[in-house]
């Protein structure tokens, strides 16, 4: 029960990182350089709940 538990949450918190990582993408059609672009993506706490998302769906899935 937990397994799935934790892989629904890893889901959702990495999709919303993505959502915020594509959002953030969408810059470059405004003219900012792909530089800023990545420096602003990795100051940003909202791009890094992908990576925590993606953690958790691999602890769920190693989890006994």
């Amino acid at each position: 029960m937990i397994k799935h538990l934790l892989f629904l949450i890893g889901v959702l918190i990495s999709g919303l990182g993505l959502f915020f990582v594509l959002m953030y993408l969408n810059l470059l059609t405004a003219g900012y350089s792909f530089l800023k672009i990545v420096k602003l993506i990795s100051r940003c706490f909202e791009c890094y709940l992908f990576l925590i998302g993606i953690l958790i769906i691999i602890i769920g899935r190693t989890k006994k």
